[in-house]
């Protein structure tokens, strides 16, 4: 595999994550637009989740972007800065939810879990099945972008959204039998399990943004195409660094 050939993989790759990123962005207006109607707490947590997945995929689609750049000289720190701000951004929309669902939580216990439910109306249902289908459609773009590049980061990807699809329909149960029941402790116990996906999510953000800093994480045959190719030219030698095995130093 030439060089062209893999950076045309890894610009494929590029769009196939900025589609996703797209099917994101059009699950997560639909629920916020929703979520603010309702007030429903399992669908606010739900829009978090969709938030954290969209800040992931954005990561996922700059890495790819500037690691296609092969022939185009650019500066690393663009992409060390893009990083800290998404990944600054996503904590700080996290922070602010975990101090409502807090509150939430100590007001529930307050009034010995006395207050009504949040989300009254099981039609709000057909909102995060919406969100299920648009899940399940980006799990196919994936799925069939990694039967044709190969590439471990779009099986991660597609791994993911496989993982979404079942909050969607924890999501959906919660809402239904919150609804009919009026239970707040059946909401809580649904925003909970939803908390475990966005976890979930929040850890894979930071593990790929630390990732991104250190420079590891690259997909194993691209990396060693890359490396055979840059050894081929004459005149450079490809060494690893002795202490830091992830980093590559060119010596002419």
């Amino acid at each position: 595999m030439s060089t062209k050939s893999i950076v045309v993989k890894l610009r494929e790759a590029y769009r196939i994550i900025m589609k996703v990123a797209f099917v994101s962005f059009i699950g997560f207006s639909i629920e916020f637009i929703f979520a603010l109607l309702s007030s429903s707490f399992i669908l606010y947590s739900d829009v978090v989740h969709w938030i954290i997945d969209g800040v992931l995929e954005v990561t996922t689609a700059i890495s790819l972007y500037l690691a296609s750049r092969v022939y185009k000289r650019f500066s690393w720190n663009i992409l060390y800065v893009e990083n800290f701000l998404i990944l600054a951004i996503a904590l700080s929309i996290f922070v602010f939810y975990m101090s409502n669902f807090v509150n939430y939580i100590n007001e529930a216990i307050a009034t010995q879990y006395i207050i009504a439910a949040t989300t009254t109306n099981p039609l709000l249902a057909i909102v995060t099945i919406i969100g299920g289908f648009l899940t399940w459609f980006s799990f196919q773009l994936l799925y069939k972008g990694y039967k044709k590049l190969g590439m471990e980061i779009i099986k991660a990807e597609y791994i993911h959204a496989l993982i979404d699809i079942i909050a969607s329909i924890t999501a959906t149960i919660g809402i239904i039998a919150t609804s009919i029941t009026r239970s707040i402790a059946i909401e809580i116990t649904t925003v909970i399990f939803i908390l475990f996906f966005v976890f979930h999510s929040i850890t894979d953000l930071i593990l790929d943004s630390f990732k991104s800093f250190l420079g590891i994480g690259a997909d194993p045959e691209i990396k060693y195409r890359i490396l055979t190719s840059l050894s081929n030219f004459e005149g450079i030698v490809v060494k690893k660094h002795r202490f830091k095995k992830s980093r590559i130093i060119l010596y002419s």
